[in-house]
């Protein structure tokens, strides 16, 4: 029986641990309609099954922020005016679509969304990812935010934000902002009004952090990583927030995708156990050829 090499082994162990990673991907073919699931302004299932708990609760059961329609093979989605998750704020109309993770324990977790033609309109508008613990007070929230227009004339200042809410207070040292808060009039934003962009709110290594890949001006950036404890070992409410915090004008995006992909820690395993034998094996190979 012919034998296979340290090298070959190592590289069947990567290419069939690949796909022992646990996870999903909602994406809006036409015709979407998933049962069971939010539903759309027009009665459609969006695929999204759960809500961060607390909010949505004054929304119809036929979303008006949600449309399927408007831009076949997009979610259609339209701010609402709430400082999420300020407690002093209106979380009952808060967009804050999602969907409920069964517990992961301290896993890694990639949670991803791709917001295309983004549109914030006012300042304090906020779009971007969250992650909540089950058990309630702990919320992670990230993504693009607009500083005052009456401080930095229209359009106003793009950013970049990451931060920590427990029971509704912002934690000081788990605040990010890119640019910097109040930087000098005249600063520049680092995104626009209807950029493509890829967010990614992820824990790697037990430190969650917030990545970003501007598709129309070529440009990536995270923000620092942080250790929330409080979000280990329990089920978490991940997903997609929009609100107009300041001011009753409503802005509008849309959702191409959205994913969530937990590997598996016998996965991570086997991956280091094949790059190990995989680099063996380039070792071996040079040194009987040298």
């Amino acid at each position: 029986m012919r034998r296979l090499n340290a090298g070959a082994v190592g590289l069947l162990l990567v290419l069939c641990c690949v796909g022992t990673a646990h996870g999903f991907v909602i994406t809006f073919p036409p015709g979407t309609d998933v049962s069971g699931t939010i539903n759309d302004k027009f009665g459609h299932g969006t695929g999204f099954t759960d809500r961060l708990p607390g909010t949505g609760e004054s929304l119809p059961a036929n979303d008006p922020n949600l449309d399927l329609s408007a831009n076949p093979g997009r979610l259609t989605i339209h701010s609402t005016p709430d400082f999420l998750p300020n407690p002093v704020s209106n979380p009952a109309l808060a967009e804050a679509i999602g969907v409920l993770l069964p517990n992961p324990g301290a896993n890694d977790i990639t949670i991803s969304v791709g917001l295309r033609d983004v549109h914030l309109n006012e300042w304090s508008d906020r779009l971007g990812l969250y992650v909540a613990s089950s058990s309630g007070g702990d919320v992670l929230i990230g993504g693009v935010h607009m500083e005052h227009q009456w401080q930095y004339g229209p359009p106003g200042l793009y950013q970049y934000f990451f931060t920590e809410y427990v029971n509704g207070l912002s934690i000081p040292d788990h605040y990010f902002i890119t640019p910097a808060p109040y930087p000098p009039i005249g600063t520049p934003g680092i995104w626009e009004n209807g950029d493509d962009i890829d967010l990614t709110l992820s824990r790697t290594g037990g430190l969650w952090k917030i990545s970003w890949n501007d598709l129309t001006k070529a440009s990536q950036g995270e923000s620092p990583s942080w250790a929330v404890s409080d979000l280990d070992n329990q089920d978490l409410y991940v997903g997609v927030h929009y609100v107009n915090a300041r001011v009753a004008v409503s802005s509008t995006s849309e959702i191409e995708y959205f994913s969530v992909t937990v590997p598996e820690p016998s996965t991570l395993v086997l991956l280091g156990m094949g790059a190990i034998s995989l680099l063996a094996y380039v070792w071996r190979r040079r040194k009987q050829t040298a």
